[in-house]
């Protein structure tokens, strides 16, 4: 009876599994627009993507993997670890221009594909209707565009582990709806812009492992809803702002470890905050005091000396100054005298009565080195005997006057 029992089970279990499925085909629709199937089909050809998971014959919104649709309208892409053709291996680049042309085009995942290139500027301005970008681990280089600031819809975007580099733009702080923003395990430096304190909705930032400097923003503060912070592995540096973590009451993870900060750590952030690897006062594991002072005094900024009296202070720049000032001087005076020098090489000649120029020579020289000299400036075409005559005992008068200077 039992037997029985469990048989009955599982042929309904599997009738309404195949009740399921069938009801899902029915209400998914084939590709509707024209545009977009030529749009996927030029995207599939630019990204050197396989008939496997891409059959050219085959309705896109119902048979190739990755693609979502909603009503004959494409939605979603997702290609993340897809591989590519051999031919389209060999020079892999960051082609999706026909994206543009996928106008409701929600989300696009290329995340482990490798899309070498930059992010195009065209991508915030086209894409309005994004939610999601994610192109973690795609080899993209170059800067963040600041258009990605106008993907106003972005409630999540992941540009983690590329070669990105220069700085977050400011118009970051403009995705109100944003979420989770990840821009680890790149290149990127500068200072944290204050306008990400605007991104009220956010939930996780992490930006660790970049060459991020200076202060942490006080702005940051207004990201009330922010549950993780990974700021480690950077170059921040000074005092941790004392109404940043308290005003973050949803805080549960923050890393700031491997960075520069100083000072003392506020009650609140001992407790709940990675610190390690920083110069901070009273806490375990920091930077030696050699590498602390260096990095400071590197910026021209004194440090701390973990609280203890004697603060290392940056070095004096007067001697440096005066250096530098000494052989500016001795350098223009080389120059004057050098120019004398070669001013007395070409116009040393006897002082007398103009010289007379006999089949274009010199009646007499000084000097047989020297003599050559005036001899071809006196037999110059591009003066005439006149001024070359005056010339000549401009010269003669010059030397004589110098002479015994010189002598």
């Amino acid at each position: 009876m039992d037997h029985l029992r469990s048989i009955a089970v599982f042929v309904l279990l599997l009738a309404l599994l195949f009740q399921s499925a069938l009801s899902q085909q029915e209400t998914q629709q084939p590709l509707r627009s024209h545009v977009e199937r030529l749009a996927l089909i030029r995207l599939r050809s630019s990204l050197g993507l396989r008939a496997k998971d891409w059959p050219i014959k085959a309705d896109p919104c119902l048979i190739w993997r990755g693609i979502d649709c909603r009503d004959g309208v494409v939605t979603g892409i997702n290609i993340s670890g897809f591989k590519r053709t051999r031919l389209g291996s060999q020079n892999p680049q960051f082609a999706v221009n026909a994206l543009a042309s996928l106008t409701q085009l929600e989300s696009f995942n290329a995340s482990f594909f490798a899309l070498p290139g930059q992010i195009p500027d065209w991508f915030g301005h086209k894409m309005r209707n994004l939610h999601v970008l994610d192109l973690h681990s795609c080899s993209v280089v170059g800067a963040i565009p600041s258009s990605l600031g106008e993907l106003l819809s972005l409630s999540v975007i992941d540009l983690s582990h590329n070669l990105l580099s220069g700085s977050i733009p400011p118009s970051i702080g403009n995705l109100a709806n944003l979420q989770r923003l990840n821009f680890s395990g790149n290149k990127l430096s500068s200072s944290i812009p204050i306008q990400m304190g605007s991104l009220a909705s956010l939930v996780e930032l992490d930006l660790g492992s970049n060459h991020l400097g200076r202060i942490l923003p006080l702005e940051l503060n207004g990201m009330r809803n922010l549950r993780k912070m990974v700021l480690g592995n950077n170059e921040l540096m000074g005092a941790l702002p004392a109404g940043i973590f308290s005003a973050l009451t949803q805080l549960e993870f923050v890393d700031l470890s491997q960075n520069y900060f100083e000072g003392k750590v506020p009650y609140y952030g001992q407790s709940r905050a990675s610190l390690g690897a920083n110069c901070l006062q009273h806490v375990s594991k920091q930077r030696t005091l050699a590498e602390c002072a260096s990095f400071y005094a590197s910026r021209g900024l004194p440090f701390d000396n973990f609280g203890n009296p004697g603060a290392t202070d940056p070095p004096r720049r007067t001697r440096k100054r005066t250096i530098i000032l000494a052989a500016v001087l001795a350098a223009v005076a080389l120059s004057i005298l050098l120019s004398l020098v070669l001013l007395l090489l070409l116009c040393t000649c006897r002082c007398g009565s103009s010289p007379q120029l006999e089949d274009g020579r010199v009646d007499h020289i000084p000097d047989p080195i020297y003599g050559h000299l005036v001899e071809y400036f006196l037999t110059s075409r591009v003066w005439d005997e006149h001024l070359r005559a005056r010339s000549f005992c401009c010269c003669s008068c010059l030397y004589r006057q110098a002479w015994p200077f010189m002598g």
